[in-house]
Order: structure tokens, then C-alpha cells, then sequence
């Protein structure tokens, strides 16, 4: 018996809102483990 198995290929676009040299927290951290991270590459990427 032959089967045919279709495969789909899957996409996943995220798209950040930051200016290059921004800083954020990590919101999961906790309040006596805040520690800030810089934003460094705003550059589009396909």
C-alpha cells in the first residue's frame, strides 16, 4: 500500500517594536532579580 504524506511547511513572523540601544527587563525575573538587556539589532532579517 503507498501512502502519500503531505508535508506543510510552517512560518512563524514576530515582529519586535524597539529602537536599536533600547533597554528592557525580563518580566518573569522576579522583583529582586530585575536585570536589564539592551536592544542591539533593529535590523529587519527575512
Amino acid at each position: 500500500m503507498n501512502q502519500l504524506i503531505l508535508m506543510q511547511k510552517k512560518r512563524l513572523d514576530i515582529h519586535m517594536n524597539f529602537k536599536q540601544g533600547s533597554s528592557f527587563t525580563d518580566p518573569d525575573a522576579g522583583e529582586n532579580k530585575l536585570k536589564m538587556y539592551k536592544a542591539y539589532d533593529a535590523v529587519h532579517k527575512n
